[in-house]
């Protein structure tokens, strides 16, 4: 269970990290 948790807080940053990258990005 602890594993699982872990697993999905890791997906949770990346996927957290790559919106606000594209966030960070302008839009033409």
């Amino acid at each position: 269970m602890m594993v699982n948790l872990t697993s999905i807080n890791n997906f949770s940053q990346l996927y957290c990290d790559l919106r606000w990258q594209n966030f960070s990005v302008p839009d033409g």
